[in-house]
C-alpha cells in the first residue's frame, strides 16, 4: 500500500505541473492575452491556491516565522514555471522552513480523504439515485483541484536538503539503539483502512488527472493547427 502511494503522489505531482502549464498555454494560444491567460488559471485553482497558501501562513504562524504579502494569483517565472500563488516568509531554520513547506501537502491529503469519504465512495457504482451524479461531479472537481494545488515549490522544500539527512540519521540511530515504536493491532488496521481508501482517491485523481491533461494537449495542438500559430512551452 506505501508503494501504491509513493508512486500516486509521483504520478500527481507530474500532473500538476503540466496541467497547469497546459491550461495556461491553452488559454494564452487561443486569446492571446497573458493577462487573460492567468486570470481563466487562478478562477479554476483559486479554492486549492488559497487554502495552498493559507496552509502555508498557519503553519508558519504557529512556528512562530514573521511572514508578508501573500497572492493567489497566478505569475509565469523567469525559469518558465507557473505558480499559481505565493506567500512571503522570514529566513528560519531548515527544519520550520521544512514544515511550513510541506504544510499544503499535509493539507491536502486530509482534504481529499475527506472528499473521498463525502462524495465519492460511490464513484464506481452504477448511479441509483439523482444526487450520486452530482455528488461524482463536485467530487471530481474539489479533487482535481486540490490535487493540482498542493504540490510546494522547489523553493519551498529547500530546507529539507538539511533537515531531511539529519532527520533520517536520527530515525536510523533510534533503530539500531534498539528503540521501537509498536502499534496495537485495532490501529494498525485502522490505518490499513485508511490507507487503502486515500490510495483509491488518489489512483481516481490520476486518472481524472491524466484525462484532463489528454484533453489539453490535443486541444493545444488542434488549435495550434486552426490558428497557424505556435506558443513557447513552459515548466
Amino acid at each position: 500500500m506505501w508503494l501504491l502511494l509513493i508512486i500516486s503522489f509521483i504520478i500527481l505531482l507530474f500532473l500538476s505541473r503540466k496541467i497547469t502549464s497546459s491550461l495556461y498555454l491553452l488559454t494564452f494560444l487561443i486569446f492571446k492575452s497573458n493577462r487573460f491567460a492567468l486570470a481563466v488559471l487562478a478562477g479554476i485553482l483559486l479554492p486549492g491556491t488559497v487554502i495552498h497558501e493559507l496552509s502555508h501562513f498557519f503553519i508558519a504562524t504557529i512556528l512562530r516565522v514573521p511572514t508578508g504579502n501573500l497572492t493567489v494569483f497566478p505569475k509565469v517565472e523567469r525559469s518558465g514555471e507557473v505558480r499559481t500563488g505565493r506567500l512571503e516568509m522570514a529566513g528560519t531554520d531548515p527544519f520550520r522552513h521544512t514544515l511550513i513547506g510541506l504544510a499544503p501537502l499535509i493539507t491536502g491529503v486530509l482534504i481529499i480523504y475527506v472528499i473521498g469519504k463525502i462524495f465519492l465512495n460511490d464513484f464506481f457504482l452504477i448511479p441509483n439515485s439523482k444526487f450520486q451524479i452530482p455528488d461524482s461531479l463536485i467530487g471530481s472537481y474539489l479533487l482535481f483541484i486540490t490535487t493540482n494545488t498542493m504540490f510546494t515549490s522547489k523553493r519551498d522544500l529547500a530546507g529539507l536538503k538539511i533537515a531531511g539527512p539529519i532527520i533520517l540519521i536520527t530515525l536510523i540511530s533510534l533503530y539500531y539503539l534498539g528503540i521501537r515504536i509498536f502499534l496495537e493491532e485495532p490501529v494498525i488496521r485502522k490505518i490499513d483502512t485508511v490507507l487503502k481508501n486515500l490510495n483509491s482517491y488518489l489512483v481516481l485523481a490520476a486518472i481524472i488527472n491524466f484525462l484532463v491533461y489528454l484533453f489539453l494537449i490535443l486541444n493545444i495542438k488542434f488549435w495550434q493547427k486552426i490558428l497557424k500559430r505556435n506558443v513557447i512551452k513552459v515548466k
